[in-house]
């Protein structure tokens, strides 16, 4: 696996990065139309983040931010193992125009569980 992020070329890449700090993803937050000081608030963990966004996010921006965070995750995995585009545009226009969470979230919402599922390390215990 090359070392570092395959998305901005940044040296570090671990979770938060891929979610938070990469230069992709914080062009992503920001037409997610989530408050940033709603989201970047990342202590030790994936797992950690996601209890803490669900208690300071009502339900549809809850959702909207688990579909970006899993969307960011999908995405450096296929730059990684499927030589995917890294395009910030194809990538918005792909899984978030016009935010139809409604269509985005019937398709998605399984894998995305499933996602959160493994980053709780198949511990979901107090969400």
């Amino acid at each position: 696996m090359p070392p570092g992020c395959l998305l901005c070329g940044s040296e570090i890449e671990d979770s938060r990065h891929v979610i938070l700090d990469c230069s992709f993803a914080r062009q992503t937050w920001a037409l997610s139309n989530i408050p940033w000081c709603k989201i970047n608030c990342w202590n030790d963990s994936v797992a950690d983040w996601l209890r803490s966004l669900k208690s300071s996010l009502d339900t549809e921006h809850f959702e909207r931010a688990t579909t970006v965070a899993w969307a960011l995750w999908r995405h450096r995995n296929k730059v990684l193992f499927e030589q995917y585009a890294t395009c910030l545009l194809l990538f918005y226009s792909k899984h978030f125009t016009s935010w139809n969470l409604n269509v985005l979230l019937s398709n998605l919402r399984c894998f995305k569980w499933v996602w959160i599922f493994l980053m709780f390390g198949g511990n979901l215990g107090g969400m």
